[in-house]
């Protein structure tokens, strides 16, 4: 029971700590109005350093689903 309760707290705190920096990055995309839209993501990424928090907390989601799933398909 240890295992699978690991993976999900895992799952909900990658998601919780992602949830700020995606409503973030959506207000920002819908807020401007300027020249350079296709780039706009990236710049807002890159401008304010994210994309390693964006990774570290992807990489926390993936683990705690691989944990999930390993524990998941071990039960047969």
């Amino acid at each position: 029971m240890r295992k699978p309760l690991l993976g999900f707290s895992l799952m909900l705190s990658a998601s919780l700590g992602l949830s700020p920096i995606i409503n973030g990055i959506m207000e920002y995309v819908l807020s401007y109005d300027g020249y350079h839209q296709k780039w706009l993501i990236f710049n807002f990424i890159t401008r304010f350093h994210l994309q390693y928090l964006i990774l570290f907390l992807i990489g926390i989601w993936i683990i705690g689903l691989y944990i999930l799933c390993k524990e998941y398909f071990s039960k047969d």
